[in-house]
């Protein structure tokens, strides 16, 4: 990607932010931990009820998710 992205969903805040934290790792090489660091303190309002959403990011085969980027 070459440019600025806006997502935006009004009160998907934890399931954006989950999207965009896979994004950050499967495609720009961020570790997981710094996606999930990003994801629930990065200003994002992470609703800390939802801790799921960080153990399913950890649990993620990355490297299956990465493999079904097309290829350029």
């Amino acid at each position: 990607m070459t440019g600025p992205v806006f997502v935006h969903c009004r009160h998907g805040a934890d399931r954006t932010g989950t999207a965009c934290a896979v994004y950050r790792i499967a495609v720009e090489g961020w570790s997981k931990a710094e996606a999930i660091e990003e994801m629930t303190k990065g200003g994002f309002d992470f609703h800390g009820i939802y801790k799921n959403l960080v153990d399913y990011i950890e649990e993620l085969d990355m490297d299956k998710i990465s493999s079904l980027q097309p290829q350029q």
